[in-house]
């Protein structure tokens, strides 16, 4: 009995009923259905970004009729930052840097 003591008895794992085997058919058809899915996904995706892409360019269109350089910061409807700046040459460019400079040092000198 001692002897039996010291033995650990591994634990049975029960399955109930045998596990069924996939056949190569339904193998088949779940692999269908994960890539359907997955496209699907895809091309909502794309959808979007495209959309996106629009909007961001539609809206840029807006804003140059009426500014020579800018810089527009926000978010999208679903949250997401937003950026947008236009500059037609190198002296706008600096002079938008150095507005945004000045405006944030100002705000952290008040």
């Amino acid at each position: 009995m001692s002897q039996e003591r010291g033995k650990k008895k591994s634990p049975k794992i029960f399955l109930g009923k045998e596990r069924e085997k996939l056949s190569s058919l339904d193998k088949a058809q779940i692999n269908e259905l994960l890539s359907e899915s997955i496209s699907g996904y895809v091309s909502k995706i794309t959808k979007e970004v495209k959309n996106t892409e629009d909007m961001v360019s539609l809206l840029n269109g807006y804003i140059t009729e009426f500014l020579e350089a800018f810089l527009l910061f926000g978010y999208d409807v679903k949250g997401t930052p937003l950026c947008i700046h236009y500059a037609r040459n190198q002296k706008d460019a600096d002079a938008l840097n150095c507005l945004v400079n000045k405006a944030l040092f100002n705000k952290m000198n008040e």
